[in-house]
C-alpha cells in the first residue's frame, strides 16, 4: 500500500476503502478504539493493530473492549500500548 494522505472531509469512506481492498497485511496505530471501530477499520485475519488498551482506557470508555474482542475474533494481533496518541494506517 502507498503512503497518501487522506485529509479531505471524508476520509474514513476513502481508508475504509482501501483497508478493504488491501490484499497484504495492514498496520494501523489508533490511540483509542471506539466501538465502531470493526466497521470504518476492518482489519482482517494477519493485520495488527497497536492501540491504548489499557484498563484505564477500557474503564474510562475511550477504547471500546468490545471493539477489541471483535478483532481479537478476526485473528487480528493487537498490541496495547499505554498513552500512545496516533492515527496512522
Amino acid at each position: 500500500m502507498a503512503t497518501r494522505f487522506f485529509g479531505d472531509a471524508k476520509p474514513w469512506v476513502r481508508i475504509t476503502k482501501r483497508v478493504e481492498e488491501t490484499k497484504g497485511r495492514v498496520v494501523a496505530a489508533i490511540a483509542y478504539v471506539a466501538k465502531d471501530a470493526p466497521d470504518l477499520l476492518p482489519l482482517k485475519e494477519g493485520d495488527i493493530l497497536v492501540c491504548d488498551a489499557e484498563d484505564a482506557s477500557i474503564k474510562a470508555g475511550r477504547t471500546s473492549a468490545k471493539a477489541l474482542w471483535k478483532y481479537h475474533k478476526r485473528k487480528v494481533t493487537i498490541y496495547k500500548h499505554r498513552g500512545l496518541h496516533a492515527k496512522v494506517v
